[in-house]
């Protein structure tokens, strides 16, 4: 019951406490027939949780992008993550924009499309503190064992573009396979790819895959498949992704599954906005031999409290057939300029 108070107070003490003053844009330079933009973010939590975890605050982002032009048709980002124990190389890549048929071309290290969760997840652009469990991760508490997830960034080339009229995405690349700042560790290369279709402007379906090889003791190979529905009306927005993950052994394999649907609705007041939130999933692996099930339902709440602030609260109840129920509230206070 303290900690409850405890969490409460918290919210409250940043909510009331919050005094930013923001630069009106972002710090841009020209740099030749180019430019230099400095922007970053930083994520502060606070989290709770009523099984066995301390609660605790942390910085769990810290980050500093550059981004840019050196050409009109040439550009770049740069972002890396300031924090001192994890910090380290996020995005690091250049792309050419004047191909045909409207064309970009893509090299470096970069965020995957080939999922919607993927592509915002860890960033402004999130409605949720934390991504799918494929993305995320999770640990079982009582045994210890962690889920199987994959990397949202790799290294490697990806060519995308639109056609007709905007309503048929696309993406095709050739990746290390091995996730962010690590080295190839064999001369198979992963392949991805994207599809996306708009046939209203309100609604947008997508089917994404990866398929490589691995070096490792107990696997192999491994794909993955990813089927998208976002549907947003004016301020309503609906999303919905599937991810299976297949990882070969010598004899048998492992599959891993994980379904979420979110919704959200933005209430504009002047300058500052609340956006409620809802989210279902269930994350499914075989572990100790048998199909284990993750589920959690999380409802939260956005308080947008000027352009650059941002607090959001988040509810966790978790299902866990290994472990037990558990209770978890995160408290993420987002600057970002």
């Amino acid at each position: 019951m303290n900690k409850v108070i405890y969490m409460l107070i918290v919210i409250v003490g940043l909510f009331l406490s919050i005094s930013v003053n923001a630069a009106e844009e972002a710090i841009a330079v020209k740099v030749g027939e180019g430019s230099l933009t400095v922007s970053g973010y930083v994520h502060t939590r606070y989290s709770y949780t009523s099984y066995d975890n301390p609660d605790a605050f942390a910085v769990v982002r810290a980050r500093l992008i550059l981004s840019g032009s050196v050409v009109p048709d040439v550009s770049y980002r740069f972002q890396y993550d300031l924090r001192l124990a994890t910090s380290g190389l996020r995005d690091a890549f250049i792309k050419y924009s004047n191909l045909p048929l409207g064309m970009a071309i893509t090299v470096g290290q970069f965020k995957i499309p080939i999922s919607e969760a993927g592509i915002i997840w860890g960033t402004a652009a999130n409605n949720l503190i934390n991504g799918p469990i494929i993305y995320e991760g999770y640990l079982y508490k009582k045994t210890g064992y962690s889920t199987i997830t994959f990397a949202d960034r790799e290294t490697g080339i990806v060519l995308d573009g639109k056609m007709l009229d905007n309503t048929i995405g696309y993406a095709l690349g050739v990746v290390n396979g091995n996730g962010i700042n690590i080295a190839d560790d064999n001369n198979n290369k992963d392949i991805l790819a994207r599809v996306t279709v708009a046939p209203f402007k309100e609604l947008n379906l997508g089917v994404g895959a990866m398929s490589g090889r691995e070096v490792s003791a107990t696997y192999i190979a491994r794909k993955r498949l990813i089927a998208t529905a976002k549907c947003e009306i004016d301020s309503f927005k609906l999303v919905s992704e599937y991810f299976y993950q297949e990882r070969e052994k010598s004899v048998g394999k492992l599959a891993t599954d994980n379904f979420y649907i979110t919704g959200s609705y933005i209430f504009k007041l002047d300058e500052q906005f609340i956006e409620p939130v809802l989210r279902y999933q269930q994350y499914t692996a075989d572990v100790f031999n048998a199909d284990y099930k993750v589920n959690v339902v999380t409802p939260g709440l956005n308080f947008g409290l000027n352009k650059y602030t941002r607090l959001q609260v988040n509810y966790n109840y978790i299902q866990d057939e290994i472990a037990a129920n558990d209770n978890e509230v995160l408290v993420q206070l987002e600057l970002k300029f």
